[in-house]
């Protein structure tokens, strides 16, 4: 690998990595939380307080971080799949889909740790619950991940609604989920990582 391809490689390893490390904080605090929704009060509070105080115990539930989760998520996936392709020196201008640069790693070198990892949330029949009924409800598939956990509903003049709300308030099962995910990241993160400082012989890399 020369000096140009190990630096872009590390470029996306290295911002790839920073959005699933977002996620991957995030995933805990709702984990940690048990995904709060509701909170009770003894005593007499001001309207004030009732609000600051329910603002506060429930900044971590779903329905305020677990769209942007989810973006983060995949465009993280998305930096380190192409991280691995440019190591390889492979061109990936214009592909989004996180499908075909699976498979085409997979093409390059085979079944490996992160992609197993990569493919519980990429595969229809290996979906958490969660993720599967939002697909099948929007009518979409996880490689349209970036417009629909980018925009409200989808363009054209045909689109309608994504549907949210099935990420949103998902209480004790949300919370077990997200840290089921947490968990993931890391495996994935490290997986990769121990992959292409393996593979490619690059002690830059393994700084990642």
């Amino acid at each position: 690998m020369s000096g140009d391809q190990e630096f872009r490689a590390l470029r996306f390893l290295q911002l790839g990595i920073q959005f699933l490390d977002l996620s991957q904080k995030v995933a805990e605090e709702i984990h940690k939380s048990g995904n709060q929704l509701a909170t009770i009060h003894e005593g007499f509070l001001t309207m004030d307080e009732l609000e600051a105080a329910h603002e506060q115990e429930t900044r971590w539930a779903d329905y305020n971080n677990g769209i942007p989760i989810f973006f983060n998520f995949y465009h993280g996936i998305e930096l380190l799949l192409k991280g691995v392709l440019v190591a390889e020196g492979k061109s990936i201008r214009g592909v989004h889909s996180i499908s075909n640069l699976v498979s085409e790693i997979e093409g390059l070198v085979g079944e490996q740790e992160f992609i197993s990892s990569i493919r519980e949330y990429l595969d229809e029949e290996r979906l958490p619950a969660i993720l599967l009924e939002f697909i099948r409800e929007s009518k979409i598939n996880i490689d349209q991940w970036y417009q629909a956990f980018k925009y409200p509903e989808g363009i054209g003049k045909q689109s309608s609604a994504y549907a949210h709300s099935r990420l949103l308030y998902t209480l004790e099962a949300g919370a077990e989920f997200y840290g089921k995910l947490a968990k993931d990241i890391t495996n994935i993160r490290v997986s990769c990582v121990q992959f292409v400082t393996n593979t490619y012989e690059s002690e830059n890399i393994g700084y990642v």
